[in-house]
């Protein structure tokens, strides 16, 4: 208030009024930031349009240079898919199965581009926050990054794939060979259907932040887009009040204009072949065996127009430039809420209270923790200012005794941990060594040597507070990561490390001491309280109560200033949350709550201000009291937060020893150097070693480097460390063993199905767009084919809407594919830390997926589809085709969840996990004829649909759809081809009966009960096969990670 009416201030609003008025502003008011006023817009950016869209693309070019995996999936994948075309509908013929077959292979080609261009869905996360930092910094702007987008992610991945099927695909399937222009046609189709699906896919990203949503909203327009295309319906059976939604269909428009181009003035003459078993019609007339018929009466049998060909085209061209405006305007919608998203905020999250947290709530919180008397810096603050106020002596006692033990102080404290390191060494696979014989202790190290009878105080027997100092890129956090036993594995390292003398690997370290990450790695739907409730239901000991359980979260929240965070949500990219400095505090809690007997900290007071760097600081140095020993990197401590260390290892930027020790002893080491510098009167110790170490000659660095190793300090460590030694040796102490994890296997499981429960439901559009979508879509398919007649109509129809509902379920399964990438870190830290092992975790992410996503959405179309279209009308008939199709979404799902796990990246995986999916959909049955001779006899393929489990679904699902279901009838349109022996006069139509297992053997399915369930125990098989290949997978892809 007082600054606020202070002339300073009436000043600054004086001035702000006339730089306002100069611009012509009628009140004074900010310029936007978004540059929309008419005078600032020619200082918005320094380049033009021309250039921000050059750098831009030359940039992206860079990257793909660099990381080229994506691109090479893609050519790679639509090279092998257009010899493998090629190959599977090798010179198909004339008669019905090459009809069936050129129409086949022209329907998946369309397909496979269009599924593949879902890789485009990510293009706007992966660099989500780069584009917003550099399009606020005026680098360059939404239109620029737009453009630049868009042609780089045409031009390589869906102008040229397209090529790829017109060079071998059409030649090998035997196409219209009419002329070039046929050929030229074939391709332009392609890239333009490719276009027109790739710019849906970014729109739909861009309207989206997360992946998993963004795949299952692409797939429903494709799948509905793919229903209405020509192949699936027949297309002079769909319902009048859904003909709205096929014009609308893209993949309509360019499989009709395929279509015509491979149909009209094709040179060959097709003939419409039947080979039923009953040759006779009701009336007693003969059925010709080939009914001849030119291109043209081909498309009017499957109800396609040629005069539309050139609407078809026009309207591709129209929908891609709506696709690209739409996407454009998603960008530049997200890219305006940008600030207001990403910016920093005082309110609370969710329905919780506005609150601003002030530095005063932290100190007095971490005030109430018992503090050692020498070198703290609250004491010196408190006599002062009396600033941070003092705890009841039984708030001190209750929360240093709820973290010295789970179940109270009853319990005997166990003796600290020393903490030796011996020349440990780092060396990266290039050959370059990180560290170089790096030695040091820490620890409660005054007890050592002392008899037994001596008795301590509680400052001599409490473990100290360690600290690594050294430039960028000295090893620090390498250092840290070695010491802790999570260092990657693609590092070299030798060195002998021990607690308390005792030889130690990087599994009992990690059991053994807590690790908090530079980068905070937390739930962001979580809040506060619930995620430490979480690690100490896990991390503590069977034995521990609830209520002690809560009231040591409780304190632990006191201790660390964040109880009126406990409510609030931690938050994340997606989510607005907690601060920087709020969410360390966080992180310090989780490992705070084990008291563990060591504690690690990378960069603990990054993103804090000074006062509550020196708070946290504070708070750790205390932690000896519980005896537990702290070791922290830090770049450059105030000379405060230096006098609560006390001890520190000073790194040279080599990665070499320059000074490890106590840090009273530091000054007088660095004096004793007579080629080292004398630090100035006002320059503290810890910015004088760094300046040494920074400013010296690499020559005065090896001779600083030299002259600790050969000093007493440094003589004095090696005894420590050698003394620990002997006596663990000589003594009959048994060795360090730390359960691997504190929980049991079905406890873990149950917390974290809990938690996925809880995002889910916090954040429920996923799963409300399956249930929505899956309800939807088995309405909308029961009216299409309400009520399927028994003619071959009918019969094409029953097809198609079995095949779709698992064509839906397939695609859907997509959603899978990110489910390991989101949590990834999460999951390794948690790991790292035994929260939980990886069989828990992959039991409950694999069970919360399965229940919730994939078995409940199939029973949708097995009510409502089922019974509506009219399909076998039995109780038995309808259950098993729901079991059917739970196994098959499980399927699809478990496979899905391999390819995410061994794919680097989300866009990679899209395009992986598509290819797989759609070879298994090629060889399900439906789209090649197995009775042609040219296909579906040659090893390759027989091999290939014996590992379809949409082919054993399919053929499952038909068996159970027509085997002893009654009578069926084939009525063949022989329209205008008058062929001499067959009726003209129109009065009495060609109707054949056959029974459902003569239409089962006429399209080469199994016709068995035996051959039915063959193919369901294949499919479950198929199912576990995919979980157990998923569940290795995963457990390969930790060992290989950074813990």
């Amino acid at each position: 208030r007082a600054f606020a009416e202070s002339e300073i201030e009436s000043m600054n609003k004086a001035s702000h009024a006339d730089i306002c008025g100069q611009r012509g502003s009628v009140s004074p008011r900010l310029i936007s930031i978004d540059g929309e006023e008419v005078e600032a817009e020619r200082v918005k950016r320094a380049a033009s349009f021309g250039t921000q869209v050059k750098l831009l693309c030359g940039r992206l070019l860079r990257q793909m240079y660099r990381h080229p995996f994506l691109i090479y999936v893609h050519f790679i994948s639509s090279f092998i898919v257009a010899l493998g075309v090629g190959g599977i509908f090798w010179h198909s013929g004339s008669n019905q199965g090459g009809i069936q077959n050129r129409m086949g292979s022209l329907f998946f080609i369309l397909l496979f581009l269009t599924l593949m261009s879902l890789s485009s869905l990510p293009v706007w996360k992966e660099d989500r926050l780069l584009f917003k930092t550099e399009r606020a910094s005026r680098v360059y702007g939404a239109d620029a990054y737009f453009t630049s987008m868009l042609l780089f992610d045409l031009l390589p991945m869906r102008v040229l794939p397209p090529f790829f099927f017109g060079f071998f695909s059409y030649g090998m399937i035997g196409l219209n060979e009419g002329g070039e222009w046929n050929l030229l046609t074939f391709v332009f189709v392609l890239i333009l259907t490719n276009i027109v699906a790739t710019c849906l896919c970014m729109a739909v990203g861009a309207a989206n932040r997360n992946v998993s949503a963004a795949n299952m909203v692409a797939s429903l327009f494709f799948l509905v887009s793919i229903l209405f295309g020509g192949f699936l319906v027949n297309k002079d059976h769909i319902p009048w009040y859904a003909r709205w939604v096929a014009y609308l269909s893209f993949m309509s428009h360019g499989y009709e204009a395929l279509v015509v181009n491979e149909f009209v003035s094709n040179p060959l003459t097709f003939t419409l072949t039947e080979s039923w078993s009953n040759s006779t019609t009701g009336g007693g007339q003969k059925l010709p065996n080939q009914v001849p018929v030119p291109g043209e009466k081909v498309l009017f049998t499957f109800g396609f127009h040629p005069y539309l060909a050139p609407w078809d085209v026009g309207f591709l061209i129209a929908q891609g430039f709506l696709f690209a405006f739409g996407c454009y305007v998603f960008l530049k919608a997200s890219s305006g809420d940008a600030e207001l998203f990403d910016g920093d905020y005082e309110e609370g999250s969710h329905g919780t209270d506005e609150r601003v947290v002030e530095v005063d709530d932290f100190a007095d919180a971490s005030d109430r923790f018992l503090h050692r008397s020498s070198a703290s810096m609250t004491s010196d603050v408190v006599e002062s200012d009396g600033m941070f106020a003092s705890a009841h002596e039984s708030d001190v006692a209750f929360l240093e005794q709820s973290l010295l033990n789970v179940e109270g102080a009853d319990d005997e404290v166990e003796d600290p941990c020393i903490l030796t390191w011996v020349d440990v060494v780092c060396t990266l696979r290039s050959g370059r060594r990180v560290l170089n014989n790096v030695s040091g202790i820490a620890g409660p190290v005054n007890a050592i040597g002392v008899p037994s009878d001596v008795e301590l105080t509680s400052a001599e027997h409490a473990a100290d507070l360690f600290a690594i100092l050294g430039p960028s890129g000295a090893g620090k956090t390498t250092l840290l990561d070695i010491l802790a036993g999570r260092a990657t594995r693609t590092h070299s390292i030798r060195g002998d490390i021990r607690v308390n003398g005792q030889p130690i690997v990087s599994s009992q370290i990690r059991r053994l001491s807590g690790y908090v990450t530079q980068d905070d790695v937390l739930p962001g739907t979580a809040t506060v309280h619930e995620h430490l409730l979480f690690h100490a239901k896990l991390r503590l000991p069977a034995s521990t109560s609830s209520k002690t359980i809560r009231k040591r979260v409780c304190a632990t929240m006191q201790i660390l200033g964040i109880e009126k965070l406990a409510d609030s949500f931690i938050g994340d990219q997606f989510q607005r949350g907690l601060s920087g400095g709020e969410k360390r505090r966080v992180s310090i809690a989780t490992e705070l709550l084990m008291s563990p007997g060591i504690m690690f900290l990378d960069e603990p007071t990054t993103g804090l201000d000074s006062t509550n760097a020196a708070k946290v600081v504070d708070i750790l140095s205390s932690l000896g009291t519980m005896g537990t020993t702290v070791l922290l990197s830090i770049h450059q401590p105030r000379p405060d937060i230096f006098r609560l260390l006390d001890r520190v290892l000073v790194l040279s930027g080599e990665g070499s020893v320059v000074y490890s020790g106590p840090s009273a002893l530091a000054s007088a080491h660095f004096a004793s150097m007579p080629f080292v510098t004398l630090p100035l009167a006002d320059l503290h110790i810890a910015d004088y070693m760094l300046d040494v170490v920074l400013k010296s000659s690499r020559s005065d660095v090896r001779d600083m480097v030299r002259a600790f190793a050969e000093s007493e300090i440094a003589e004095n460590a090696l005894l420590i460390a050698d003394t620990l030694a002997i006596q663990y040796e000589d003594s009959d102490q048994p060795p360090i063993v730390v359960p691997k994890y504190v929980s049991p296997y079905v406890k873990q499981v149950r917390l974290l199905w809990q938690r996925l429960a809880q995002v889910t439901f916090r954040h429920p559009f996923l799963l409300m767009l399956h249930f929505l979508s899956t309800a939807c879509a088995s309405v909308a398919l029961g009216l299409i084919f309400w009520n399927s007649r028994r003619d071959t109509s009918g019969i094409q129809n029953r097809m198609g809407v079995l095949f779709f509902i698992i064509l839906y379920l397939t695609l859907m399964s997509l959603s899978s594919l990110p489910i390991w990438k989101e949590d990834q870190i999460l999951f390794r830290r948690e790991r790292a830390s035994g929260v939980y092992g990886t069989n828990a975790y992959f039991t409950a992410v694999v069970l919360f997926d399965v229940i919730i996503l994939r078995v409940i959405p199939p029973i949708f179309f097995a009510v409502v589809t089922y019974w509506m279209v009219g399909l076998h009308a039995n109780i038995f008939n309808a259950v098993f085709c729901a079991v059917i199709l739970i196994m098959t979404n499980v399927a699809a799902s478990a496979l899905c969840m391999c390819v995410g796990i061994i794919s680097p990246s989300n866009a990679s995986a899209n395009v992986i996990g598509l290819l797989v999916l759609l070879v298994s959909i090629l060889c399900g049955g439906f789209l090649l004829n197995k009775q042609d001779p040219h296909s579906g006899g040659s090893v390759a393929v027989t091999w290939l649909e014996n590992l379809s489990f949409v082919n054993y679904a399919f053929e499952a699902l038909l068996i159970n759809e027509f085997l002893d279901a009654g009578t069926f009838y084939f009525t063949p349109k022989l329209v205008d081809s008058k062929p001499s022996d067959a009726p003209t006069d129109g009065s009495d139509p060609i109707k054949v009966p056959v029974s459902g297992k003569e239409v089962l053997d006429f399209f080469s399915f199994g016709d068995t009960r035996d051959v039915m369930m063959y193919d369901a125990t294949a499919l479950l098989t198929i199912v576990c096969t995919y979980l157990v290949f998923a569940f290795v997978l995963l457990k390969l892809s930790q060992r290989e990670a950074m813990y």
